[in-house]
């Protein structure tokens, strides 16, 4: 299962050009993946990454942290 963690704004808004990137290029491809939105703050969410950027892909216990290697 590929899940994907990005920004996430007011109202299920989502602000992230990087996201967006990463969103695209998985669309394009056909791959069906579950988003997990987080907000700015929320640091705790994203810990498992070793880092504090977004976009987080994982898929198969294998975190890829930049939306260029995602893509």
């Amino acid at each position: 299962m590929l899940e994907l963690w990005e920004l996430g704004g007011r109202s299920n808004c989502r602000f992230s050009t990087f996201s967006w990137r990463t969103r695209l290029a998985l669309h394009h491809k056909g791959l069906v993946f579950v988003v997990h939105p987080v907000a700015v703050s929320d640091k705790a969410a994203t810990a498992f990454s070793g880092q504090a950027k977004i976009p987080i892909l994982k898929h198969d216990g294998r975190v890829i942290t930049h939306s260029w290697a995602i893509a």
